[in-house]
């Protein structure tokens, strides 16, 4: 069990996915008022809480991967106004 916990625990984290949502759709604004200001916020949020991910020394795989599909579900869920 010990051996199983530290190669889990060394097991490198793959920050490519996310890097590269926040790199395409970080950038995405509603200065013009195109979605909703709820689904927007939610959107918004998604990439904040993603670049805290990006930063975390503690970070693991699972939380990286909640970081993609956050994203990935709040930029589906955006409602033009």
């Amino acid at each position: 069990t010990f051996l199983i916990f530290q190669i889990a625990r060394f097991s490198p984290i793959d920050l490519t996915e996310l890097k590269n949502l926040i790199d395409k759709y970080g950038q995405l604004k509603n200065s013009d008022g195109d979605y909703t200001e709820s689904s927007f916020s939610l959107f918004a949020k998604a990439i904040d809480e993603a670049k805290k991910i990006l930063v975390d020394p503690n970070v693991t795989q699972n939380d990286v991967d909640a970081g993609i599909n956050d994203i990935n579900t709040a930029f589906d869920r955006l409602k033009h106004s």
